[in-house]
């Protein structure tokens, strides 16, 4: 982990200089966000960054990618981030020494979504935003199952 020397001095009275541990931010994956950002924020809209898989082998770049956003959450930029992943790896991330931040997200635990379920929200919000497709299954609500003896 690198660290930054900051400096605080006071005329007249000394100063003091401080070397806290910090992520260093990749300066190629900031800037280029930031100016994505600054185009979809003048057209009034943002950034929507979503990690699918999230695994443990891959923790230094997901705490650049991670430390990133939250900088740019702190200099109110339109952006987010969601990440997916099996709970042993999320539970991972979320434990990391560095990217603290993250145990405050909005954590939901999935349960089985059913093919049926997936296909009719995209259906829906295909249709809700004018794209015209087919149903691969029915709109209609599920039946109710029916008992049979053996």
């Amino acid at each position: 982990m690198e660290t930054a020397t900051e400096q605080f001095d006071a005329p007249g009275v000394g100063g003091v200089s401080l070397d806290p541990p910090i992520q260093a931010l990749p300066p190629q994956l900031r800037q280029p966000l930031g100016v994505l950002i600054d185009v979809l924020e003048s057209n009034g809209t943002g950034l929507i960054i979503t990690i699918d898989e999230v695994h443990r082998g891959a923790i230094e770049d997901l705490r650049a990618i991670a430390t990133t956003v939250q900088h740019l959450i702190r200099e109110g930029r339109e952006i987010a981030l969601a990440m997916a992943g099996l709970p042993a790896s999320v539970s991972t991330l979320l434990n990391d020494h560095v990217i603290t931040f993250l145990r405050r997200a909005d954590r939901r635990d999935l349960a089985h979504v059913r093919i049926r379920d997936v296909s009719l929200a995209l259906w829906q919000t295909f249709a809700e935003g004018g794209v015209k497709t087919q149903p691969r299954y029915s709109t209609r609500p599920p039946r109710q199952p029916v008992a049979t003896r053996s």
